[in-house]
């Protein structure tokens, strides 16, 4: 459905004016509430549009070497070679050094890169590296969703499959992702990390 501005009561006109609800349809108002703080942050330009590999390439290497607690990736697909083009598991390795208290966490789909039952080689290198440079791997039921969280400020989603996609840019895809940053952005990120860990069934590489 078609994501509305609010409308006053007393005209079938959009507000012209941000307000702190949307609501999907015309048919049935259901509103979805959005913080102004949020609405704010778009306004103030901390909310970016990724959408060419390299963008994608570099927020994800900006991100291993920007998070100080927690660092979140989210990708249902691993594939070693993704991983190696970027070096992304000495990344990995070379901030948990520096920052001794930082985690990283990646949360996986159990079947995806396993299609007929067996796990794909490069996907099980893949687990492998990054657990042998320190990220926990965690293994989830039925996940699609391609996220980056870093510590509670900022939180990118969109359909770039992070640790999988080719890094090749005569082969990779059209993608386009959004990157929000702002401590307004805190609850969400909480609500991923919840999601993702409600779905966890296997917290070793296999």
């Amino acid at each position: 459905a078609k994501l509305l501005l609010a409308e006053p009561a007393d005209t079938k006109q959009p507000s012209p004016e941000l307000d702190n609800s949307f609501f999907y349809g015309d048919e049935n108002r259901r509103h979805l509430p959005v913080p102004r703080e949020q609405l704010a942050a778009v306004a103030a330009g901390k909310v970016n549009r990724l959408s060419t590999l390299r963008q994608h390439c570099d927020a994800l290497i900006w991100a291993i070497n920007t998070a100080e607690r927690h660092l979140v990736i989210v990708s249902p697909f691993i594939s070693v070679r993704a991983l190696q083009a970027d070096n992304l598991p000495d990344l990995i390795k070379a901030a948990k050094l520096q920052r001794p208290g930082l985690r990283v966490t990646v949360y996986t789909d159990a079947y995806l890169d396993a299609p007929d039952g067996r796990l794909h080689t490069y996907t099980q290198s893949g687990r492998a590296a990054l657990a042998q440079a320190g990220a926990d791997v965690r293994i989830a039921a039925q996940i699609h969703n391609k996220t980056i969280c870093v510590d509670d400020q900022v939180l990118l989603e969109g359909s770039f499959n992070w640790l999988s996609a080719s890094r090749n840019e005569t082969l990779a895809r059209h993608e386009v992702s959004w990157f929000f940053r702002g401590p307004s952005w805190a609850d969400y990120i909480g609500e991923l990390v919840q999601e993702m860990e409600s779905r966890v069934i296997q917290a070793a590489v296999v």
